[in-house]
């Protein structure tokens, strides 16, 4: 199977790029922070035999649209875009499967939205913070992240991104998987993450 040319779909107000392969029932997949749909690409290829796989790009990521706008960013109108994503496909029930910010984006939307959720798959998924100082303090993180995007360009982010020791594991993948991710997460636009990080970060 090829990959898939994503397509658009408008939805309150803005464009958000949609990848979907196999035509049984509906598996939704939303990706973390700095991926895009392009990162199931190997598993639709097992998966959409049993499954009607759709992969969303969130906001700012991939070929969605990047709002300015932090607060269009922010969890109740990414809950409500991806609401009304699934009217515009057709999908009235699905299994949900996230990953990080994916993941936190998926149990929100579980929880507003139960009876639209078949199930719920998570992936190194938090539903947030708790504590109102440890909240504040990795909001001020997320900020100084931010401005490091704006100031310094994707290129420049995604090498220090990828140097966590989070990621320390992918330098056993083969150097063309390796490269194939860095090249995904350079498809993004600085804004578009910068204003992730400020409007859905786990702050």
């Amino acid at each position: 199977m090829t990959a898939v040319v994503p397509a658009h779909i408008a939805v309150n107000g803005v464009r958000y790029a949609v990848r979907s392969w196999g035509s049984e029932s509906p598996l939704v997949l939303q990706h973390g922070f700095t991926g895009s749909s392009a990162l199931w690409t190997v598993h639709a290829k097992a998966w959409a035999a049993h499954w009607r796989v759709v992969a969303i790009d969130l906001l700012g990521h991939g070929a969605s649209e990047v709002a300015i706008d932090a607060a269009r960013y922010a969890m109740a109108p990414t809950v409500a875009d991806v609401a009304g994503l699934l009217d515009a496909l057709g999908i009235e029930r699905c299994a949900l499967l996230g990953y990080s910010l994916g993941g936190r984006v998926a149990l929100a939307f579980a929880l507003e939205q139960p009876r639209r959720v078949a199930a719920l798959i998570l992936e190194s998924a938090s539903p947030g913070v708790a504590a109102a100082d440890e909240r504040a303090a990795r909001a001020a993180a997320d900020e100084q992240l931010a401005a490091r995007l704006e100031r310094d360009g994707i290129s420049a982010f995604v090498e220090g991104w990828m140097a966590q020791p989070l990621f320390a594991t992918q330098a056993r993948l083969a150097a063309s998987r390796r490269a194939a991710a860095r090249a995904q997460r350079l498809a993004n636009s600085a804004a578009g993450l910068a204003a992730s990080l400020r409007g859905l970060g786990t702050g």
